[in-house]
C-alpha cells in the first residue's frame, strides 16, 4: 500500500497499481513478509519515510527514520540522499527542513545509542555484525555461493562461533574486533585470491539468493495450489 502510495505521489495512478502489484507479488518480497527478521519491518519504514517527505511531513520522516536506523544502521544514508534531493530541488525554507529531521532522527535513535553504550560499555554507532561480512568473503577457499556457507561457518569457524554465541554486546563487540583485523590480515596475506574470488562472488549478488528464495517460495505457492486443488476437486461444489 505504501508502495502505491509512494508511486502515486511521483507518476500517473496506473503506474502507481502496477507499482503496487509488482510489489505485492514479488516472490522476494512475500517470502521475507513471512519471516520474522529486520528487512521486513525495515522495508516498510524507509518506504514509508520517503512516502511522508512526498507529503511535506519531514518531523515524522525524521522518526520514520530513526526507527529504520535502530532496525539497520546503514539506513541513516538516506538522510543525506533525502537532504541532497531537498536543496537541489529547491524546496521552500529546504535547510529548515533538513535540520527538522535530522533533528526527530536523532530524537529516536539517540536513547538506543546510550543502551548499547550502557550495555556495551563503550560507545557502539553500528553493531550490524560487519566484522562477519568482512571476515566471510576473505575465506577464498570458501564456496561464496553457496548459501548453506553462513550455518557451517557458524559452526565450524571458531572465530564467527565465538561472536554468534556471544554471552555479552561488550564479548560480541570484542569478538567483531577480532574478526575485521583477522579480515585484514587474510586480504594482505591473499590479496590477487581475495580480488578473484570477488569478482566471482559478484553475480550472485544478483541472482543466487533471489533465484533460491523466488524458487522456494513459487514452490511453496504452487504446493498450495495443488493441496487445494486435490481436496476440493471431487467436492467443487462445495469448495
Amino acid at each position: 500500500m505504501a508502495v502505491g502510495e509512494l508511486a502515486l505521489a511521483a507518476a500517473t495512478p496506473s503506474l502507481a497499481i502496477i507499482a503496487a502489484v509488482l510489489y505485492a507479488t514479488n516472490p522476494g518480497a512475500v517470502e521475507y513478509s513471512s519471516l520474522i527478521v529486520t528487512e521486513t519491518l525495515f522495508t516498510f519504514l524507509v518506504t514509508f519515510t520517503f512516502l511522508l517527505v512526498s507529503r511535506g511531513s519531514f518531523v515524522l520522516a525524521g522518526m520514520t527514520l530513526g526507527l529504520a536506523t535502530i532496525c539497520r544502521p546503514f539506513a541513516i544514508i538516506f538522510l543525506v540522499s533525502i537532504a541532497i534531493a531537498v536543496f537541489v530541488l529547491r524546496k521552500p525554507r529546504a535547510g529548515r527542513l533538513v535540520v527538522a529531521m535530522a533533528f526527530s532522527c536523532m530524537l529516536i535513535v539517540t536513547p538506543w545509542l546510550l543502551r548499547c553504550w550502557i550495555a556495551a560499555k563503550r560507545p557502539v554507532f553500528v553493531q550490524v555484525g560487519t566484522g562477519q561480512m568482512l571476515y566471510v568473503p576473505t575465506l577464498v577457499h570458501e564456496d561464496q555461493s553457496d548459501q548453506a556457507i553462513w550455518s557451517k561457518l557458524y559452526r565450524s569457524d571458531p572465530l564467527l562461533h565465538k561472536f554468534i554465541f556471544a554471552e555479552t554486546a561488550s564479548k560480541m563487540v570484542d569478538a567483531e574486533h577480532v574478526l575485521t583485523r583477522q579480515a585484514i590480515q587474510n586480504i594482505q596475506l591473499a590479496p590477487t585470491a581475495y580480488l578473484k574470488s570477488r569478482l566471482r562472488a559478484v553475480p550472485h549478488l544478483f541472482f543466487t539468493s533471489s533465484i533460491l528464495q523466488q524458487r522456494s517460495t513459487l514452490l511453496s505457492v504452487l504446493h498450495f495450489v495443488s493441496t487445494i486443488g486435490q481436496n476440493c476437486w471431487p467436492k467443487r461444489a462445495s469448495c
